[in-house]
C-alpha cells in the first residue's frame, strides 16, 4: 500500500527558534508513527545553520531560494511534479510570512495552491490590533480579510483557542470544516519526576523575546 504524504509549510524550523515549526515537527513524528504518513517540511526562512536530517526521517524538509511568496510557490510547484502529496497543512500566522503583518501576497499563493491541492490551514494567530500609533492598526484589515480568504481557499481549518473558533466560525461564509484541537507542549516531559526537594531549580520563559518585559 502507498505511505500517505503530506506537505507541511511553515514559516520556521529548527535550529533557529520557531514555536510553529516545533508544533509542525513533533506533529509529523507522531503522524508517522501512530499512522505510518510521512511529512514533507517546506521552511519558508531558512534556518541559520543546517539541520541534520536525520533527526526528523523519515520525513524530508526543503527551502525556497529565498524567502519570498513567488518562490515558495515556484518551489512547492516543482515538489508537486516530483512527489504526490495527498494533502497540504499550512500553519499560518499574520506574521509568519510577512514581517511587516501584510500577508495579501501570501494569500495570493495559497489560492494559487488550493485549485490543484487539497488545502488544510491551522491559524496559530487570526489577525493583530492596536493603536493608530502601532503598525497592527494599520495592517488590521488586510490581516482579518486574509483569513476570510484562507478559509475559501482551504477544506479544513484548524484553531487550538476558542476564542479564535469563534472568530473563524463569523468569517466562515463557505462552510469550510472548523476543528479546534488542543497544541500538545513542545517541550517534551521528564520519564522521572523527582520529589520537588530533589529538583534543581530552574527559570523557563515563554513567548516573543519582544513581550519579555
Amino acid at each position: 500500500m502507498e505511505t500517505v504524504s503530506i506537505l507541511q509549510l511553515i514559516p520556521g524550523f529548527k535550529p533557529d527558534v520557531d514555536g510553529m515549526g516545533d508544533f509542525s515537527r513533533r506533529l509529523g513524528t507522531a503522524l508517522w508513527e501512530k499512522h505510518s504518513i510521512r511529512s514533507h517540511y517546506v521552511v519558508f526562512r531558512k534556518p541559520h545553520l543546517p539541520l541534520d536530517a536525520g533527526e526528523i526521517a523519515p520525513n524530508t524538509i526543503s527551502y525556497p531560494s529565498a524567502a519570498t511568496p513567488t518562490l515558495l510557490l515556484n518551489h512547492i510547484e516543482d515538489l508537486k511534479k516530483l512527489r504526490n502529496f495527498d494533502a497540504i497543512l499550512v500553519h499560518y500566522g499574520p506574521y509568519s510570512y510577512s514581517p511587516l503583518g501584510r500577508p495579501k501576497a501570501f494569500g495570493k499563493i495559497l489560492e494559487t495552491l488550493s485549485k490543484s491541492s487539497n488545502l488544510s490551514i491551522f491559524f496559530h494567530e487570526l489577525y493583530a490590533s492596536g493603536k493608530p500609533w502601532k503598525r497592527a492598526f494599520w495592517t488590521n484589515q488586510e490581516q482579518k480579510r486574509c483569513v476570510a480568504d484562507l478559509l475559501r481557499y482551504a477544506t479544513i481549518a484548524f484553531t487550538s483557542n476558542s476564542e479564535y473558533m469563534q472568530k473563524l466560525e463569523n468569517l466562515n461564509t463557505t462552510a469550510s470544516q472548523l476543528i479546534k484541537i488542543p497544541v500538545g507542549v513542545n517541550i517534551g516531559e521528564p520519564l522521572l519526576l523527582p520529589s520537588l526537594s530533589e529538583r534543581t531549580r530552574q527559570l523557563i520563559i515563554f513567548g516573543q523575546i519582544a513581550n519579555r518585559t
